[in-house]
């Protein structure tokens, strides 16, 4: 059992060494490393890299590519950008509609993880809390990635490849970060109840419930600061830097770009 919990541990801190490296290579700016195949096609090698940690944005990009081969130019961008909505909006609500279930059941839940077997808490984290977690920290890579390559391409006025609109990705831009706040909120929690379960000492000060960690990731994604829930290990101390990281990529620099582009834009076309 002990087992379990350190090879989940280890999990998270392999993942946080990755997540490290693509922030870095991200922000250097480093994002055309590619190696030439023998049909002059490039591979990407930071793709590959994002699609290995976030399955999520593997899906994304086969999605995507098969619309390249399908449709013509102009049809292909309007179908990329009525599936980003879609998925943006999807993935939301798969967040959204877990949050609440938590916390309506949030007061339940406790007993129940005191008065199931051993065996049946191990099935619970093998087949549910880890599998949930890496759907999160999925979601939170394609955010973290997405957003902020996009903005810095629209900086660097490079051609869009989908027909969306500046105002468009402002929306779906808030309502990741919306979502990024829930994912984080369940990732506090079901941190906390694994350690719980196994009677580790918990990785949080003051924060048990439901509520408790969307209120911690409220105040974190937002750059207000600690309250009195404060992580007191070292994996939700990296949780957090990686949330502020997150919300300064959505609302620092894709919020920033894209209302000062959609008004460049409104001013050019009145000139």
């Amino acid at each position: 059992m002990q087992d379990l919990v350190l090879n989940y541990l280890g999990t998270y801190s392999l993942i946080f060494i990755l997540i490290s490296i693509i922030g870095m290579v991200t922000f250097c700016n480093i994002d055309n490393i590619d190696v030439i195949k023998t049909d002059n096609k490039k591979i990407n090698i930071l793709h590959i890299i994002i699609c290995f940690l976030s399955p999520t944005f593997y899906f994304a990009r086969q999605q995507s590519q098969s619309i390249e081969n399908k449709y013509s130019k102009k049809v292909k961008e309007y179908k990329k950008a009525t599936a980003k909505k879609s998925y943006n909006l999807i993935y939301f609500l798969i967040s959204f509609t877990v949050i609440i279930l938590l916390l309506f059941s949030d007061s339940q839940l406790f007993n129940v993880y005191i008065t199931i077997t051993h065996s049946q808490l191990d099935l619970l984290c093998k087949y549910l809390f880890i599998p949930f977690t890496i759907y999160l920290f999925s979601r939170s890579i394609e955010i973290f990635y997405a957003f902020g390559k996009d903005a810095f391409d629209r900086l660097n006025k490079s051609r869009p490849n989908t027909a969306l609109k500046f105002h468009e990705r402002i929306k779906l831009a808030l309502r990741s970060y919306i979502e990024l706040i829930i994912n984080y909120a369940l990732l506090y929690y079901f941190i906390t109840v694994v350690f719980f379960i196994y009677e580790l000492k918990l990785p949080f000060i003051n924060l048990i419930h439901v509520f408790d960690s969307l209120y911690y990731s409220s105040l974190i994604v937002t750059t207000i600061g600690f309250d009195v829930i404060k992580p007191i290990h070292e994996i939700t101390k990296f949780l957090t830097f990686f949330e502020v990281l997150n919300g300064m990529i959505l609302v620092v620099v894709s919020f920033t770009i894209y209302v000062s582009r959609s008004i460049e834009d409104k001013e050019s076309k009145e000139n």
